[in-house]
């Protein structure tokens, strides 16, 4: 029998939990300078491959994900193409033309269909940022089986780390980066090209989330957020008041619908929430919204604070920016992920500019070799025609001076591209090769050029896929006013003087004194009397001890305030006490 070997615990950590760790936070969980995890990146390749672009029918979701696990094996990839399609609504710049039932980011129940039910292609802007990969502007790399090849980023053409936002968690870090304004990225963006070195806050405001929001807004602190990368910003619904009902539009991105009604409703069953009578849910397929119903002569505006502070109506996003960069997770702000795209980009531009050059010197090099046999063409043809083909190549370059190149390319051309006059048209295109050469190498070595191509790239992109702000603004001053208000309100609610009576058959009656002022009556069920009253105040605490060992108690300030004139609360129903 066999001894099985000692290992050192620390042994086994470095040689298979490090390295796993590694594998996660570099090449699973945190995203490249192109905004992508590895998942999304190989959904959205395999469907440009595939062919499923917007001029293209719908292709079923279930056979996009077969074809992607052939690059990528970790599980179904199905909701990674559901968060990134329009239908889904997670990200400001979808990725994904979506038909069929995605689901929606703001709401827990209502799930996206399977995905045989459901179909996808890549939406326009998807298409952007792909354009070069087939000049070699980023490195390609085997797949998990060495069986083909696929990309290790995408070259986008803007800043998508920054317009759609992420999120991952790793082994001991992880990212989370908001989505912010298309218009606004772009326009700081080419602020940084120039060589600028603008506040971020004067061009990118905030965070700007897909689903109707406001922040709660103080521009010097969101200026320390967007630099250092890390922080917490606050996050509300958007609201109106329409006769005595709240109508709230849409919930934070940070929450969903239902969690929300079921805080309402459970502060209501708690008497937190008195003033509220009902909740609809307004979230339907041509709406989203949530109604809260107030009692008559409700201060709406204080009890808008009362949900903000005890349901997730508002909310908290904690920036934590970090990204893969030179192959190690780092943490940057809004300035430095700029300048690390606007680095990647242009490396990307360089390898499509020199993927361009080569080929057309290339162009260039066999146009000069059918300028040099235009004068002996007949001699070409013959020779071409009466030589054995493994020395046509030899002889072309020995007896015209040819580069190897150029009499290949002659000797495969067909007799009829060999008349003059088809020759001559072709020559005619040496000018314009000879600027574009000159135009691409002035695009490799000259700085200023490059940036302006840059530059201008993304003031095309900008006119094209620009569109409003969505998130809001409120100023913190104003929500600092707003919540002192309805702390003075509700201690003034909670700390006052009154008068608490019990009666012999159970009912509690406690009447604030400003109620007991003059001539009233303080009225009694039929043969019932009062068997306790004390002057006490709203902060006291009313106990019961009841025939089976039971001893409840509540706060005063729990139960309604009663007029002269009415019976009061019943004792059983208020400690909804079982019967007998």
């Amino acid at each position: 029998m066999t001894k099985t070997p000692k290992i050192e615990l620390q042994d086994a950590m470095m040689d298979n939990f490090m390295p796993y760790s590694a594998y996660l936070i570099l090449h699973r969980a945190l995203p490249m300078i192109d905004g992508l995890k590895p998942s999304q990146r190989r959904v959205l390749y395999t469907m440009y491959k595939k062919g499923i672009t917007p001029n293209k029918p719908y292709v079923k979701s279930h056979s996009i994900g077969g074809d992607v696990m052939k690059i990528h094996p970790h599980g179904s990839t199905y909701e990674t193409l559901v968060r990134m399609s329009e239908g889904h609504e997670a990200f400001s710049v979808p990725l994904i033309d979506s038909k069929g039932n995605f689901g929606k980011l703001y709401s827990r129940d209502g799930r996206e269909a399977a995905d045989r039910y459901t179909e996808a292609r890549l939406s326009k802007i998807a298409m952007e940022l792909f354009k070069g990969i087939e000049l070699d502007a980023v490195p390609m790399k085997e797949t998990y089986d060495g069986q083909g090849l696929e990309p290790e980023v995408l070259p986008v053409p803007f800043p998508v780390i920054l317009t759609n936002g992420i999120s991952g968690m790793a082994v001991g870090m992880a990212t989370d980066i908001p989505p912010f304004n298309y218009h606004e990225v772009i326009n700081y963006t080419i602020q940084r090209a120039q060589g600028e070195e603008p506040v971020v806050t004067d061009y990118i405001k905030a965070p700007d989330f897909p689903t109707e929001n406001s922040i709660v807004y103080n521009k010097q602190e969101m200026e320390n957020i967007l630099k250092s990368g890390r922080g917490s910003i606050t996050i509300r619904a958007n609201y109106e008041f329409e006769e005595n009902s709240i109508i709230f539009h849409g919930v934070p991105y940070t929450t969903r619908y239902e969690a929300v009604m079921e805080q309402i409703a459970k502060a209501v069953e708690e008497g937190k929430l008195k003033e509220v009578t009902d909740i609809h849910d307004l979230y339907g397929m041509n709406s989203t919204g949530i109604q809260v119903v107030a009692r008559k002569n409700t201060d709406l505006s204080l009890l808008v604070e009362k949900l903000f502070k005890l349901t997730k109506l508002q909310d908290t996003f904690s920036l934590n920016m970090n990204i893969v960069l030179d192959n190690k997770p780092q943490v940057l702000g809004v300035d430095g992920i700029v300048d690390a795209w606007l680095d990647f980009r242009k490396t990307t531009i360089k390898n499509m500019t020199e993927h361009q050059l080569k080929n057309t010197q290339l162009s260039l090099e066999r146009l000069r070799g059918m300028e040099k046999i235009l004068s002996h063409l007949d001699q070409v043809i013959e020779l071409i025609r009466y030589t054995k083909g493994s020395q046509v190549v030899n002889e072309l370059v020995n007896k015209f001076k040819l580069t190897s190149e150029q009499a290949e390319y002659i000797s495969n051309l067909q007799l009829r591209q060999l008349a003059q006059d088809s020759i001559e048209n072709r020559l005619k295109e040496i000018q314009g090769l000879l600027k574009r050469i000159e135009s691409l190498n002035v695009l490799l070595s000259d700085e200023e050029t490059l940036m302006k191509y840059i530059i201008s790239e993304l003031q095309n992109l900008n006119k094209t896929y620009s569109y409003p702000r969505r998130t809001g603004f409120i100023q913190k001053e104003e929500v600092e006013r707003a919540s002192s208000k309805l702390v003075e309100t509700v201690v003034e609610d909670v700390d006052y003087n009154l008068k608490a009576f019990v009666t012999k058959d159970l009912y509690f009656k406690k009447i604030p004194l400003t109620s007991m002022r003059g001539n009233f009556t303080n009225r009694l069920k039929e043969d019932d009397e009062f068997v306790y009253e004390e002057e006490l105040t709203n902060l006291g605490e009313i106990i019961a001890f009841t025939n089976k060992h039971n001893i409840y108690k509540k706060r005063f300030s729990d139960i309604e305030d009663t007029r002269p004139s009415e019976l009061g609360e019943y004792l059983p129903s208020v400690f909804d006490l079982e019967k007998g």
